[in-house]
Order: structure tokens, then C-alpha cells, then sequence
């Protein structure tokens, strides 16, 4: 009974990490798609992937995610390199009453800086009063203070 069980458990721990690796597959798959040409006006920096979730293991914070592109059809030919800055608008509900927060503030610690030629993936968390429920998440890729690509996903 103890080996059967053993067995059990081992093959019950090999179908997690199996599930585990199809997952991270899967998110990969979806990164290498995005990075396809996109139809119709392609020039500039675009915003290709974007998502945002709210993390269990840290109750205070929206996880994001996303892929910044340049040259779309173009984004293996040569290019010079564009920086710039994030910065997010936060929709949510606190206590009933709708709240915008916009990031990053004077306080916040810095966001990740924008530096490509081709694309860059970026990730990170911003965050949230504990008793704010998140309703939506803009992001918006700035150069000078003229905005260059923006993006909008909900958790």
C-alpha cells in the first residue's frame, strides 16, 4: 500500500511540473506571436502584449506585463534605439467611490526603464491601496512627454 501510495505521489507531482511546463510553453507560444508583423501601419513603437493580474502573494499590488515593439513590419531591420518611460493609470473602486491613480508618483519607487531597438519585454507590480478592487490598467510608453503607444487591460 505504502509503494502504491509512493507511486501515486510521484505521479501526481511528475503531472504538476508537466502542467507547470505546458503553461510556461504556452506563455512563450504567445510571446514568439506576437512578435509577427502586425497589418496595416507598422511604423513606431507599439505595444503588442499586455496583461495584468492581481498576485495572491501580494494582495497590495497588479502585476503587470507587457512586450513594447518597434517597426512592427519592420522590427528586424536596423534601428536606433528608443528610451523612454513607462507610466500607468490605475482604474479601480475603493470603498464605493471610483479612484485614478496615476504612476509613477514622487514617492513610488522607479518604474522599468523603455530601451530598445527591437522589442524588450517588461514586468513588474504597482501598488495598489489594500482596499482597492482594480477595474481596469492603462499603460503608456512616454519620450520627451509626447506619448508614443498606450495600452489598456483589465486583472
Amino acid at each position: 500500500m505504502q509503494m502504491a501510495r509512493a507511486a501515486q505521489d510521484g505521479l501526481a507531482q511528475q503531472l504538476k511540473s508537466a502542467e507547470s511546463d505546458v503553461a510556461q510553453l504556452k506563455e512563450d507560444l504567445g510571446f514568439f506571436e506576437s512578435l509577427l508583423p502586425a497589418t496595416g501601419d507598422t511604423s513606431g513603437i507599439h505595444v503588442r502584449s499586455f496583461r495584468v493580474g492581481m498576485d495572491e502573494a501580494q494582495p497590495h499590488a497588479v502585476h503587470y506585463r507587457l512586450l513594447v515593439m518597434q517597426g512592427g513590419s519592420r522590427a528586424f531591420v536596423e534601428q536606433l534605439e528608443f528610451r523612454g518611460e513607462l507610466q500607468f493609470t490605475i482604474s479601480a473602486v475603493r470603498g464605493g467611490k471610483p479612484l485614478t491613480l496615476s504612476l509613477p508618483q514622487a514617492s513610488d519607487a522607479r518604474l522599468p526603464a523603455v530601451r530598445l531597438t527591437h522589442y524588450q519585454r517588461i514586468e513588474g507590480d504597482l501598488a495598489i491601496p489594500h482596499d482597492a478592487e482594480v477595474r481596469g490598467v492603462s499603460v503608456r510608453i512616454v519620450k520627451g512627454g509626447q506619448v508614443h503607444a498606450t495600452q489598456s487591460a483589465t486583472p
